[in-house]
C-alpha cells in the first residue's frame, strides 16, 4: 500500500509540474518534460529532509542524545535530563 501511494505522489506531482511549467512558464513540450523529470526527485529529496517520516515510528518515551545522557518523561517530569551518576567518589 505504501508504494503504491507513493508512485500516486510521484504520478500526481509530475503531471502538477508539468502544468506549470507549460502553462505558466509557457515552455516547450522538450523543456516541460525535463523540467518535471528534474523537478520531482528535488521535490520529493526536500519534502523528506524538511519533514521527516514519523508515521509508523513507535513513540518512546525514553531516547538518548547525542551526549549519552537519557532523556525521558518518566522521571519526574517533562524536558528533565537525568545524568548517569558519577563513577568515581573521592
Amino acid at each position: 500500500m505504501r508504494r503504491a501511494r507513493n508512485a500516486g505522489l510521484v504520478l500526481c506531482l509530475f503531471i502538477l509540474y508539468c502544468v506549470l511549467l507549460s502553462q505558466g512558464l509557457k515552455a516547450n513540450a522538450l523543456s516541460t518534460l525535463v523540467g518535471a523529470l528534474a523537478a520531482v526527485p528535488l521535490t520529493l529529496h526536500l519534502y523528506r529532509r524538511v519533514l521527516p517520516a514519523t508515521v509508523g515510528r513507535p513513540d518512546n518515551s525514553e531516547r538518548s542524545d547525542t551526549a549519552g545522557r537519557e532523556i525521558s518523561d518518566s522521571n519526574g517530569g517533562a524536558g528533565r535530563v537525568s545524568r548517569p551518576a558519577p563513577s568515581g567518589t573521592r
